[in-house]
């Protein structure tokens, strides 16, 4: 794992005792921002609204810090970004973890279940510079027991079409773009938009079939931000996306764009199911 998070946090510590260094700083081709994408403009969740969302976290200099998002798809698997674990010892990860049924980041609660990273799985052909077939799968050391506040998301059917529907995002990232991380879980609605939509603000090498976006113009000043990558973009009661990368964070011109689930069901299902 490409550990420029530990150089963060020291700096962090030194200006600020209370803050959350981002994760991942590698400068993106074409102006990307850094991937690890907070909620601009959202509403804090209340206990059990987001069971399926757990924090990503890492452990630098005895303290735990979130740097990604995920999302539960059964008790002993989470969907994340590939760009989140890129580089890392995937057969013997340390130093990772996820916490499902988190609110507050600075607060424990009665609600949380924390589970240690006992494999990762990215997908074979992930390309981090172009973010095509951006996941990966984390197999959890110990099963999540479900509650009311810990549960998993269901699973699309393949290349099922979410356009125009209006679907929610959710995560821990920034509230602005260039700002700090925030404490509380937020969510925003978004519209989904259709893949001519999105062509008319990316130029065609930046797009792929198995990327849809959401936000845009009819979503200004709300979306996702660093800080959020790998978490879920949900639709009623199923997995549209996983927060991949964008320019900026919630700019009208430049819609958010996300993984799209339905085109790996083939691949989750043939390592879920081993």
């Amino acid at each position: 794992m490409v550990r420029y998070s530990l150089l963060l946090a020291v700096l962090a510590l030194v200006l600020h005792t209370d803050a959350i260094p981002p994760r991942n700083l590698r400068t993106r081709l074409w102006s990307r921002p850094s991937a690890s994408n907070k909620i601009i403009g959202g509403h804090e969740a209340a206990e059990g609204q987001l069971p399926y969302q757990v924090s990503f976290q890492e452990k630098v200099l005895g303290r735990w810090f979130h740097f990604c998002g995920g999302v539960i798809i059964s008790p002993s698997f989470v969907l994340t970004a590939a760009h989140c674990v890129e580089g890392g010892d995937f057969t013997s990860p340390t130093g990772l973890r996820v916490v499902a049924g988190e609110l507050d980041l600075h607060s424990l609660e009665v609600s949380e279940q924390v589970a240690e990273i006992n494999f990762i799985i990215e997908h074979p052909f992930y390309d981090r510079i172009t973010f095509e077939n951006d996941i990966a799968l984390l197999r959890l050391e110990t099963p999540l027991l479900y509650t009311e506040s810990v549960g998993q998301i269901s699973l699309p059917q393949p290349l099922q079409n979410f356009t125009g529907e209006v679907c929610r995002v959710s995560g821990w990232g920034t509230t602005s773009e260039g700002g700090g991380l925030s404490a509380k879980l937020l969510y925003t609605d978004l519209p989904v938009l259709s893949d001519q939509e999105c062509s008319m603000s990316y130029v065609d090498d930046e797009l792929f079939p198995s990327m849809l976006c959401a936000g845009g113009t009819a979503a200004a000043g709300v979306g996702s931000c660093q800080g959020d990558s790998g978490g879920p973009l949900v639709c009623g009661s199923l997995l549209a996306g996983l927060v991949s990368w964008g320019y900026g964070c919630a700019r009208p011109q430049y819609p958010g764009v996300y993984t799209e689930v339905s085109y790996f069901l083939d691949w989750i299902t043939a390592h879920t199911r081993r």
